[in-house]
């Protein structure tokens, strides 16, 4: 989630509705297959890490059950606008100064990521050691996106 809301801000977007799922292996002899995605719409579009973290957290409450040995699960986040394009519901709980403030903080986080590696600063709730990693063993070369990946004749 935390990653989501980096990329957002990193590309001027607040998002308006938040997804999540999980599923157990379909292949896996003697366990049982479970699956489930859900969906919740924002009060309000927002690239704010921490409010993205409770309706995460709160969509995966919907959805966890108990037995099941998850193989995967991710979020991912839809209806994306322009930052400078945010209509706010005109009887909501929408306050400007305090999405500018919001704003400003997670300008201040990234930054301080950009410099000096990624979750230098995070929030507790990622976790503070991982003892799995992304499987990325097999990621084609960014030949277009990394001078280090252009091929050399």
């Amino acid at each position: 989630t935390a990653r989501c809301a980096e990329k957002l801000r990193s590309q001027h977007s607040l998002a308006a509705s938040i997804t999540v799922f999980i599923h157990s292996s379909y292949f896996k002899k003697n366990t049982p297959y479970y699956s489930n995605t859900t969906t919740m719409r924002l009060a309000y579009p927002t690239a704010y890490t921490p409010e993205l973290i409770i309706y995460a957290l709160e969509a995966l409450r919907k959805i966890y059950k108990d037995g099941f040995m998850y193989q995967k699960a991710g979020v991912y986040l839809t209806k994306m606008v322009p930052e400078d394009h945010v209509q706010p519901d005109l009887f909501g709980d929408f306050d400007l100064e305090r999405h500018y403030r919001q704003a400003r903080l997670m300008c201040i986080i990234d930054a301080i990521n950009s410099v000096f590696g990624r979750d230098t600063l995070f929030f507790a709730v990622q976790g503070v050691s991982r003892p799995w990693k992304m499987r990325q063993g097999h990621v084609s070369p960014h030949y277009t996106t990394k001078w280090s990946d252009i091929l050399t004749i």
